[in-house]
């Protein structure tokens, strides 16, 4: 590979920062500057922001490895090496190893270098760098680890939201309160008071109120009494008997409002009962390990285990690799001692009581996962619905946690089995139509991308030529349609006239190319460097022009493999259907269909809610989606679901 990018590349800037805005302007001035000294311009600027070692959590990044991959772009040009974000020196040369294979250049403005030349100390220096990287990230976590447990240990906040109950508290080095931050019902909703009585509203992901230097935040009660007294009566009822699921229901029947979610869920109340917090007044840190380089086990650092590259998520820890405040904060505490102790012993009652044989999952409800409660239009909550063997069924997950949260509750699994059987019966024949009609079917597939710009020339000489045969009054056939295949032939198509002038175009560079090649060897060296260049544009430009010229029969060819291999899912997963097992039922639903929406209408059932199905929306993986009502329900579908 060369030392020059060609003006003419398809080139895509690439921009990752970890979190600060100020860094991400920074990196595009300093890109854009490298981009207008050698006149470049790019098609596409990708901007990510995520840990350098997350790459597949980087959507911006896996689009670009995707059109690495499709061969759709020349060049990608980023701030600094290690802005392209990668775990290891492992990692790192597969990505340069991917460009290079798909003839894509990637360059680094601050050393003004191509990273994927030929240059032999280029993989040395890539090894070094990418070393440098990782020992970085693991520097960092030991800082971010120690810090934490040091302000821990002091009973300061080191940062998420806080718990039911309290408020996150800043004070300077003397003790005095600089702001109160309350968190309210709602997602990322925020207010901060001062103390001069002045409230600014910090709504929104990651928005939270500045600090000084030497300003430390706790986590303080809040002022609400309400919520102080919700929260010891949650322990109340559970020292009573209660369970978390039913406490749950009883603050939603209460209308209290939930913290952070819509509603009240027993997880929510398992993690208030079971938080030190309210007894101690200080928090508790390190229940669970997140960090991907360094956690804290046995009281001090240790690698993270890693499988297959990755860090398991939310290890839980045993209690004595609690992290805890060296002195307790009585009066910052909801609860006394002896309540905390009542309910931790009724956990361990709970914990150490044999559960009940839970029924085994049935097989025979193989469309759990597929299935969705409705979508807000039509009286549902847009949630799964998961399987109800007892019921031959399925049930709206919602409604399992919280009836009264969404009415609509259960589905009769013969009903959804019938109506896909149909779904697949009306789906077959037009996809045989479809592969046996490649040019129909092409302009079918071209007309539904909208985005495409030649779709969009496409559909502009469809209506070019239906104008022109409507001006001259011509009709087609009797009995028959105009199509674009017989309108070509008509009126003739611009296409073909362009691929004329693009035949022309391409056997004219190749003879300019054949020339200049035939000169190389005439010329002294700093021509023949000039000469080079331009042998290398016209060879990129040839390949550009012959995709173009790419015959109008591979890409039907194409689509016709895929038609027949749709229609074969197709036939597979009626036939299973009709008479296979249940796990052949399950794999073959799930290559054909990728989503069936369940439409209900509550209605009163004395004390209780039921809901009748009214619709089922199927939407497959290839075609557009099929919309039943209760009226087309086939067979003896159409009774009630309660009946």
């Amino acid at each position: 590979m060369t030392q020059t990018l060609n003006p003419a590349a398809r080139l895509v800037t690439y921009i990752r920062t970890s979190k600060d805005e100020q860094d991400k302007r920074s990196q595009s001035e300093r890109v854009e500057r490298w981009l207008a000294e050698r006149k470049l311009k790019p098609v596409e600027t990708l901007q990510d922001s995520g840990a350098r070692d997350q790459s597949e959590r980087r959507p911006q990044f896996q689009k670009l490895l995707a059109l690495v991959a499709a061969r759709s772009i020349d060049a990608v040009v980023v701030s600094e090496r290690d802005r392209l974000g990668f775990k290891d020196a492992w990692e790192y040369g597969h990505f340069i190893h991917t460009f290079r294979m798909n003839g894509v250049q990637l360059w680094c403005v601050a050393e003004n270098k191509e990273l994927t030349s030929d240059d032999r100390f280029e993989p040395i220096l890539a090894s070094l760098e990418a070393d440098k990287s990782k020992h970085e990230q693991k520097s960092l976590a030991d800082r971010t680890l120690r810090a934490k447990v040091t302000a821990i240990r002091r009973g300061e906040w080191v940062g998420g939201k806080p718990p039911y109950g309290y408020d996150l508290v800043a004070k300077d080095p003397h003790g005095v309160e600089v702001y109160r931050l309350v968190y309210e019902p709602g997602q990322y909703r925020r207010v901060c008071h001062y103390p001069n009585g002045v409230s600014k509203r910090f709504d929104g992901k990651n928005n939270l109120p500045g600090r000084d230097k030497g300003v430390v935040v706790y986590a303080e009660i809040t002022r609400d009494k309400a919520v102080i007294a919700w929260v010891r009566k949650m322990y109340e009822w559970f020292n009573q008997g209660m369970g978390v699921r039913a406490i749950a229901a009883q603050l939603n029947d209460l209308k209290v409002p939930a913290l952070y979610t819509g509603m009240w869920l027993g997880p929510t109340i398992t993690h208030t009962l079971q938080n030190s917090i309210y007894w101690t007044g200080v928090p508790c840190w390190n229940k669970a390990g997140g960090g991907r380089h360094l956690e804290y086990l046995g009281g001090q650092q240790v690698p993270v285990p890693k499988v297959f590259g990755h860090a398991r998520k939310n290890r839980v820890r045993d209690a004595a690799d609690f992290v805890m405040a060296d002195q307790h904060r009585p009066d910052n505490a909801i609860i006394d001692k002896a309540t905390w102790d009542a309910t931790q012993e009724r956990w361990r009652t709970i914990k150490n009581t044999p559960k009940t044989q839970k029924r085994p999952r049935s097989k025979e409800q193989y469309f759990a996962g597929l299935l969705y409660c409705g979508d807000g239009s039509t009286n549902g909550c847009g949630k799964a619905m998961s399987s109800w063997a007892q019921q031959q069924g399925y049930r709206c997950s919602t409604n399992t946690q919280y009836k009264r949260a969404c009415r609509c509750n259960k589905t009769r699994h013969d009903l959804i089995e019938g109506v896909v059987i149909e779904h697949l019966k009306k789906t077959e024949p037009g996809i045989t139509w479809l592969r046996d009609n490649p040019e129909q079917a092409l302009e079918l597939f071209l007309a539904a991308e909208e985005s495409d710009a030649p779709v969009k020339e496409f559909t502009q000489e469809m209506t070019r030529m239906w104008r022109e045969a409507k001006k001259k009054g011509h009709r087609p056939a009797e009995g028959k349609a105009w199509t674009f295949k017989t309108l070509r032939q008509h009126y003739g198509s611009p296409q073909q006239k362009q691929d004329t002038e693009l035949a022309a175009t391409i056997a004219a560079r190749e003879q300019e190319r054949g020339r200049l090649i035939k000169r190389m060897g005439l010329l002294d060296d700093e021509a023949a460097k000039a000469m080079a260049e331009r042998i290398n544009e016209l060879t990129a430009e040839l390949s550009e022009l012959r995709q173009k010229l790419k015959p109008r029969e591979d890409r039907l060819s194409s689509l016709r493999d895929t038609l027949v291999a749709v229609l074969e899912r197709t036939r597979l997963a009626r036939e299973a259907l009709e008479e296979g097992l249940a796990t052949t039922k399950r794999e073959a639903v799930r290559k054909v269909i990728a989503k069936i929406v369940v439409e209900h209408r509550p209605k009163p059932h004395g004390k209780q809610m039921r809901s009748d199905v009214v619709g089922v929306r199927i939407i497959p993986h290839v075609g557009p989606p099929t919309h039943v009502t209760g009226a087309d329900f086939p067979g003896e579908m159409e009774r009630e679901p309660g009946k």
